[in-house]
């Protein structure tokens, strides 16, 4: 009779152990439920994930340069969306054509003689040609710079209002 009482006992233990382990794997597969999944996998291969520090490294460089590009070409295209934005909104409040609106957010002076001549003698080294021949590179590399900080200025002061607001993931 004894006997009988210890396999029950131990029938019974195993059967509230059995039973612990399935609500505690029960309510650890709810609280997961709730969380967003583990964002980090790159590749599953056989039903293994594999994250990018799994792969051969020379791989892992490319697409980490790769993510890199796309991050700064997708910043690129929201940046000019929200100039776009911008410059539309100034054109409908003001009553102009979106060409007016621009150059009046965006005005564009022409580099001075001088500050093309400054510009050619400070990197004569690295132009190694002759000035006349490199004057109107020297002027359209002036205007781009001076397009980039407009553009970089009207973004920050955008963005410091709270007027423009990136979401990049």
């Amino acid at each position: 009779m004894e006997k009988v009482q210890a396999n029950r006992n131990h029938y019974i233990t195993l059967f509230f152990a059995f039973s612990f382990g399935m609500i505690l794997s029960n309510l650890i597969g709810q609280s997961r439920e709730g969380a967003e999944p583990r964002n980090d996998y790159v590749l599953a291969y056989r039903g293994s994930d594999k994250t990018i520090e799994e792969l051969p490294t020379l791989l892992a460089a490319k697409l980490i340069k790769l993510e890199e590009e796309f991050l700064e070409n997708k910043t690129n295209l929201l940046e000019e969306a929200g100039l776009r934005f911008y410059v539309h909104d100034y054109a409908q409040t003001h009553s102009v054509s979106l060409d007016e609106a621009a150059r009046k957010l965006f005005p564009l002076t022409p580099p001075a003689e001088q500050a093309v001549a400054d510009f050619y003698q400070s990197n004569e080294n690295t132009i190694q040609q002759p000035y006349f021949a490199v004057k109107r590179s020297i002027v359209e590399h002036l205007n781009t710079q001076q397009a980039k900080e407009l553009r970089a200025e009207t973004l920050a002061t955008l963005i410091e209002k709270g007027d423009l607001i990136f979401y990049i993931r």
